[in-house]
């Protein structure tokens, strides 16, 4: 019987108990049925006899032997006797008794069977058995399986009828003895604890259901939640006059509920770049519900995956639309339902998918370094200029503030940007710049910065040297400013010694030649604001929060009458250098990382990476802030990169994290089923779990979604439930059937 069965009954059965009496059926219709229920599939089973039975209507199988069935390949099936193999078939083999009766009868697996049975393979793989036997003592295994031998005679009766009505449509096919037909238990009904199921088939022996004289479709199930649903409401077929949907008044609407954990893995303590440490050793908190390894089977099927872990479930409803009678009335049984599912997942071939597609090249990153920030500065310098040059740029390699607006002036020269100390020149530098062999060299910053020791070097040299400077940092960095073309866009930043901001823009600034002014945090220098007036800058991007630019700077620059005033900035150095990166139109296939505490070595880099209109990100040394691998994993695309610094600068864990963040997480799916038929959700949680349409409600916890339902079944024709509870009432079973199929007539 198609998707019924609330009771899980216990076949009480004693092996050693078995009749003595005749059966009294009819032989002359005989039902074959496949035993799937009880047996599952297994490639190995247990035979034994009872009485006399032949093989193949010829060898001779007798009680007391032990037989063993094996599915040697995948058309043949082999029969040993106590462990010794006695024949091997194909395809099946055939067992029967000497003489139809209790008193001979098979033992498979434990379970006992009357009458004929035929060995199969199916599906080239199990051994599945069909038994053939009398339709009458059919119905005495399917009785008590469908409901307790122990419920009332009337309600048996009933039960009797409507299963042989059933039946006797399906003589000529072969069903199985599952709820998708009947439940069929085999021969349980030997002992006294079945006489009240006995019996209520006898005493209906023959007797059947038929409207306009053809035998009905006599569907039913355990539960209907207080309402018989309709067959056309149901499974769409065209509608039965005697299975209509109306209430149900004796069905004790028997409650039920499906409870689905929102958080089946708790992500947060899992290493997602490197879930081979955890896959094997990590389960869904529901691991074990049969309602969850069907949903978790469903998705399976559906992504195409060779594996799954489900990490959350987070959505389930169901519509408030209804099945409803012929009258308009609403049945309750809801229609349609929603789930939504996120989980992660190996392809076919065992491979975790993840975030960012394809495999990592080993070429993926170049570090750009020496042993100190001045080889580092010559080092960038090689992987940008080669040959000679016109015009090199020196920074103070110690403190960062007059190099760190440099960047500007050296791409406007088309100069490498190189550090040296404050009192000479380091020889590698002085080596790099004879290299190079420039007409024009600047120096960043006065005589404090940069010592008349290193210009005279450099002019015993030959070359010409100039000084750009102020008499502060702020100055200095107005003097580069003036440098530039013409302008009318400058960027500010905070001047102090510790702040990066400057080299989180110097990129984008150096390649679009827009100035970088420093600033106190509290205030514009009087330099800068008659820069300001004098370049007539309609446009300034304040550069980080106002705990480094203060709203007073803003205020400062409305005064001069600017009013187009943006600001970039995040929680930290790391935030701002992502929304820089965010901001701007940079080439993402090239990104320059950078150690965001000590960036001296860095800021070299910023002139090479504006050739390329690359960004550059700051990493702490030993770690990478979440911000940036966040940020890169959103790319959708993995970047070369490029480490301005060697371990030093930026150590070998950090690397391996931005590593990993190129890799990319493991990747989280969602399946959204939305308004999807009940079918499929009753189908996927299981018919034992998802026990009706009938929903009254979902709640909503904070930790759980829990479905509640009433019924059990399709709530089709008669309810097994409400029949007992009519018996009870004294109603006979022909009142019974009259209720549950009116218009039918009860015949022979």
């Amino acid at each position: 019987m198609a998707l019924r069965k609330m009771l899980v009954f216990v076949l009480l059965f004693t092996l050693c108990i078995f009749p003595t009496f005749a059966s009294a059926a009819d032989s002359s219709e005989q039902v074959s049925v496949k035993l799937k229920n009880y047996l599952g599939n297994k490639t190995e089973i247990s035979l034994a006899i009872k009485g006399k039975y032949l093989l193949n209507n010829s060898v001779e199988m007798t009680e007391g032997k032990n037989y063993t069935i094996k599915v040697e390949n995948s058309t043949t099936l082999a029969l040993y006797e106590n462990s010794v193999k006695i024949g091997t078939y194909q395809n099946s083999f055939l067992i029967s008794p000497v003489e139809y009766g209790v008193n001979n009868f098979a033992i498979i697996n434990s379970r006992y069977y009357l009458g004929n049975i035929q060995f199969t393979i199916e599906s080239q793989a199990y051994i599945r058995p069909i038994n053939t036997l009398p339709l009458e003592d059919y119905l005495k295994g399917v009785v008590p399986g469908e409901m307790p031998a122990s419920w009332s005679i009337e309600a048996l009766k009933a039960q009797a009828v409507a299963a042989r009505t059933y039946v006797k449509t399906k003589l000529n096919s072969v069903i199985d003895d599952t709820v998708s037909n009947q439940a069929y238990a085999g021969y349980i009904w030997g002992s006294s604890l079945y006489n009240n199921s006995n019996l209520a088939v006898d005493q209906t022996a023959g007797k059947v259901l038929r409207y306009n004289g053809s035998l009905i479709s006599a569907v039913y199930s355990s539960s209907n939640g207080g309402f018989i649903e309709s067959n056309a409401n149901y499974w769409g077929s065209a509608q039965v006059p005697y299975l209509a949907a109306k209430r149900d008044p004796y069905d004790p609407k028997i409650p039920w509920n499906i409870a689905l954990d929102k958080q089946q893995i708790n992500t947060s303590q899992l290493d997602l770049i490197h879930p081979e440490q955890w896959w094997n050793s990590v389960s869904e908190s529901q691991a074990s519900s049969t309602a969850f390894k069907g949903i978790k089977s469903y998705v399976l099927t559906n992504s195409g995956a060779g594996d799954i872990k489900i990490t959350d479930i987070s959505k389930v409803s169901f519509a408030d639309e209804f099945t409803k009678t012929s009258s308009g009335e609403s049945t309750g049984n809801r229609t349609k339902g929603t789930l939504h599912i996120e989980y992660f997942m190996k392809d076919s071939a065992g491979n975790y998918v993840r975030t960012l597609p394809g495999e990592l090249p080993d070429n993926y990153a170049t570090t750009i370094a020496g042993n100190t920030r001045y080889d580092t500065s010559v080092e960038i310098s090689k992987a940008g200029w080669s040959g000679t040059v016109d015009t090199i740029v020196i920074g103070r390699g110690d403190v960062h503030v007059d190099a760190i607006t440099g960047a500007v002036l050296a791409k406007k020269y088309d100069a490498p940007l190189l550090l040296t100390t404050s009192a000479a020149i380091p020889d590698v530098v002085f080596n790099r710049i004879k290299e190079l062999n420039p007409k024009q060299i600047y120096l960043l910053g006065g005589e404090a910065a940069i010592s008349n020791n290193v210009k005279k070097t450099l002019e015993n040299q030959g070359y010409q040297v100039d000084r750009v400077y102020g008499s502060t940092r702020y100055d200095t960095s107005v003097e580069i400013a003036k440098k530039a073309e013409a302008y009318s866009e400058v960027f500010i930043t905070n001047g102090t010694d510790t702040s990066p901001d400057a080299l989180s823009i110097a990129s984008y600034a150096a390649s679009k030649q827009i100035p970088i002014i420093l600033a106190n945090t509290n205030w514009l220098s009087d330099s800068t604001i008659q820069l300001l007036k004098d370049k007539q800058i309609s446009k300034v991007t304040l550069i980080g929060g106002t705990a480094a630019l203060s709203a007073n700077i803003e205020n400062q620059l409305k005064a001069l009458g600017i009013t187009n005033i943006e600001r970039i900035s995040g929680e930290t150095r790391y935030d701002t250098s992502i929304a820089i990166a965010n901001k701007y139109s940079f080439d993402k296939s090239k990104v320059y990382f950078a150690q965001g505490r000590v960036f001296i070595d860095a800021l070299p880099g910023a002139v090479l990476a504006s050739y390329q209109n690359a960004p550059v990100i700051l990493t702490d040394k030993d770690s990478l802030p979440q911000v940036s691998k966040q940020w890169i994993q959103s790319l959708g695309f993995r970047p070369n990169i490029v480490y301005l610094g060697g371990d030093a600068a930026i150590s070998p864990i950090a690397r391996e994290q931005i590593k990993g963040a190129l890799i990319g997480d493991i990747k989280k799916f969602n399946l959204e089923l939305n308004d999807t038929k009940m079918s499929v959700l009753r189908s996927m949680m299981g018919a034992s779990n998802f026990k009706s349409y009938l929903i009254t409600n979902v709640q909503d916890t904070s930790s759980q979604f829990i479905i509640n339902g009433l019924g059990y079944g399709h709530g089709v024709g008669m309810s097994q439930y409400g029949a007992k509870s009519m018996a009870e009432q004294g109603f006979k079973y022909d009142a019974i059937l009259g209720f549950y199929y009116p218009g039918t007539s009860l015949t022979n």
